[in-house]
């Protein structure tokens, strides 16, 4: 298998994308990598330049789109992303004592090697 910094062979590629990812294991462990910081110095330094574009386009633009994209892009630099509403329905089907007792058993398992479906709390061979 190729390391940080060489490249996957044919063969390689192709047994990757046979495997695909293990259950319940994430594809990228280590997350977004962070951005460099002389990049985000350089993006900063043009704040300005970029918010008067943003407002010509905005005001100067015929195309609606590309104007309301522009006011909503300002909006958001000025005042934050309006927040989102979010409804849930649900059900509670377990107790929390019922749910703690699960618990213990998955972490007991987990120390004797077994691997838990998190949906059905079945045992994965």
């Amino acid at each position: 298998m190729a390391r940080k910094g060489q490249t996957l062979t044919e063969p390689e590629i192709a047994e990757r994308r046979a495997k695909g990812f293990q259950k319940g294991r994430s594809g990228n462990p280590k997350g977004r990598p962070a951005i460099p910081e002389e990049v985000k110095s350089a993006a900063k330094a043009y704040t300005v330049t970029a918010i008067d574009t943003l407002v010509d386009v905005m005001e100067n633009s015929t195309n609606p789109n590309a104007r309301v994209t522009a006011a909503v892009a300002i909006l958001n630099r000025g005042w934050g992303a309006p927040s989102q509403q979010l409804e849930i329905d649900h059900q509670v089907t377990h107790t929390v004592t019922e749910i703690n007792a699960l618990m213990e058993r998955a972490r007991l398992r987990e120390q004797q090697g077994m691997v838990i479906d998190a949906e059905t709390l079945r045992v994965i061979d």
